[in-house]
C-alpha cells in the first residue's frame, strides 16, 4: 500500500531519526500490545467470560490487529482499515472481550493525530458506523449486541484525543516557527545595525581624518615651499601642522575608545553644527585656500542632525578642494529655505580632472547623508571650469503662530542651478 505523509520534523530533530525512532516506539507497543492481549484474553476465556472459545481464528485477530499497530504512524489509513476488518470479524465471531478493541481505539486516534481534521473524518466516520453495527450481527442469544453502540461513543472520545494531540503539535510547531522567525529577524536586525553603525562610523571617520590630513599636507607644503625666505611663515605653517594634528589624534582616540569599549556613553566631542562653519572656513583660509561663507536665512533654527549633516559635507567638499583643486578660490552658501536647507560648495579650480587615480568615498559619503534625510545631492565640473557640489536636506517644520513671517520658500527644482553630471572626485 503507499506510504502516506509522515509528521514533519519535530523540536529540532531530523525527519529521518524521528521516522526512525517513531518506528522504535511503534515497535515496541505493537509487542506489548499484542502479549498484553493474548494473555489477558485466553485467561479471560479459561474463566468462563461469555462468548465463542477462541480458537485460531481468534488468534489471528488478535496477533493481527498487534502487528498492525506497528505501522499504525507509517500507513495510519491502511491501519485504521485493517484493524477495522480484524475487529469486525472478532465482533462477529462473538469471541471472548477483553482489551482487544483498544486496537481500533488507538487507529482512530492516530488517523486524528497525524492527519488534518477534514481528510481524517470521512475515515474514521466508517469505523464509526462499522462499529455501530457490528452488534447487530452478534450470534449471542441475550441482548448484549446492543451494547456494542458504546463502540460509537468511545470511538468518539478516541477521536478527539487524537485531534487534540494534533492541535496541540500544530501549536508547539507554530509557536516554534514563530521563535525561530523572531531571532531570524533579529538577528538581521542585529546585522543590518551593525553594518549600518559601521558605515556611519567610516564616514565620519573619513571626514575627519581626510580633512584634517588635506590640510596638514597642503601647510606642509607651503612650509617647505617657503622655509628659506620666509622663515616666519613656515613657522605658521608648522603650528598650524602640529594644531591640526592634534586635533586628529583626538578625534581618533574618541572613536577607538567607543569602538574599543562598545559604550554608548563615552564621552564624544559634540557634533560640529552650522555655527561651526565659520571656524572650519577659517582652518582652510589658514591652509591657503580663499574662502567666501555665504550663510542666509535663520539657521540657527535647524535640527542639530540635519546642521551636522550640512557640517560634513561642507568640510567634505573644502577637503576635496584642498586636495584636487590647485589654486583656486570657494564660495561656500547655506540657505535656510521655509522647509529645508539648500548647501552649495563651488570653486574655480582644475575640478574633476585634477584628481590621480580611482575616487574614493567621499561623494558617496556626501549622497549618503543627503538621502539619509530624503534629501537630494549633486556633484560634477563647472561650465568654465571649477568644480560644484550642491545638496538640498529637508527639515520639519514645528507648528509656529500663522501670524509670523515664514523664511522664504523652497525654489523650484527647475530653478536650482544643479551642476552639470554626477561625476566627480574625493578622498
Amino acid at each position: 500500500m503507499p506510504q502516506e505523509p509522515a509528521p514533519r520534523n519535530v523540536a529540532g530533530v531530523s525527519v529521518p531519526a524521528l521516522l526512525h525512532r517513531q518506528t522504535v516506539q511503534d515497535a515496541l507497543i505493537s509487542v506489548v500490545y499484542t502479549v498484553s492481549v493474548v494473555a489477558i484474553t485466553v485467561r479471560l476465556d479459561h474463566g468462563g467470560e461469555p462468548g465463542r472459545p477462541l480458537d485460531v481464528l481468534a488468534y489471528v485477530c488478535m496477533i493481527g490487529v498487534g502487528v498492525a499497530l506497528a505501522f499504525r504512524r507509517r500507513w495510519p489509513t491502511g491501519t485504521l482499515y485493517a484493524i477495522l476488518a480484524l475487529t469486525l470479524v472478532y465482533v462477529i465471531r462473538d469471541y471472548t472481550g477483553g482489551p482487544f478493541f483498544l486496537a481500533v481505539f488507538i487507529a482512530i486516534a492516530t488517523v486524528a493525530s497525524v492527519m488534518p481534521t477534514r481528510e481524517a473524518l470521512p475515515r474514521v466516520a466508517i469505523a464509526f458506523v462499522a462499529l455501530a453495527l457490528s452488534g447487530l450481527f452478534v450470534d449471542s442469544a441475550d441482548e448484549s449486541g446492543w451494547v456494542h453502540l458504546l463502540y460509537l461513543s468511545w470511538s468518539v472520545v478516541a477521536f478527539l484525543a487524537g485531534k487534540t494531540v494534533r492541535d496541540r503539535r500544530e501549536l508547539l510547531s507554530g509557536l516554534r516557527e514563530r521563535n525561530r522567525h523572531l531571532e531570524e529577524t533579529q538577528e538581521e536586525e542585529a546585522r543590518r545595525r551593525v553594518a549600518e553603525e559601521r558605515v556611519r562610523i567610516a564616514r565620519d571617520l573619513h571626514d575627519i581624518v581626510a580633512h584634517n590630513i588635506a590640510a596638514i599636507s597642503l601647510q606642509a607644503a607651503t612650509g617647505a615651499y617657503v622655509a628659506d625666505a620666509h622663515p616666519d611663515k613656515a613657522r605658521d605653517a608648522l603650528l598650524t601642522i602640529r594644531q591640526a594634528s592634534r586635533q586628529t589624534l583626538d578625534d581618533l582616540r574618541c572613536t577607538l575608545d567607543v569602538l574599543r569599549d562598545g559604550d554608548d556613553s563615552a564621552p564624544l566631542a559634540p557634533t560640529p553644527g552650522l555655527s561651526a562653519l565659520p571656524m572650519l572656513v577659517d582652518s582652510v583660509v589658514e591652509a591657503g585656500v580663499p574662502v567666501t561663507l555665504v550663510l542666509e536665512g535663520d539657521t540657527g533654527a535647524v535640527p542639530e542632525a540635519v546642521a551636522g549633516a550640512a557640517y560634513r559635507i561642507v568640510q567634505e567638499s573644502l577637503t576635496n578642494v584642498m586636495r584636487h583643486a590647485g589654486p583656486a578660490r570657494v564660495t561656500v552658501a547655506v540657505t535656510r529655505l521655509a522647509d529645508g536647507l539648500d548647501v552649495s560648495v563651488e570653486d574655480d579650480g582644475r575640478g574633476a580632472s585634477a584628481a590621480p587615480g580611482p575616487t574614493g568615498h567621499g561623494l558617496a559619503g556626501m549622497r549618503e547623508r543627503a538621502l539619509t534625510f530624503g534629501g537630494t545631492f549633486a556633484a560634477g565640473p563647472r561650465p568654465g571650469g571649477g568644480f560644484a557640489v550642491r545638496a538640498w536636506l529637508p527639515v520639519v517644520l514645528e507648528p509656529e503662530d500663522p501670524s509670523a513671517d515664514s523664511p522664504p520658500g523652497r525654489p523650484d527644482e527647475a530653478s536650482i542651478p544643479h551642476p552639470a553630471g554626477a561625476g566627480g572626485v574625493s578622498p
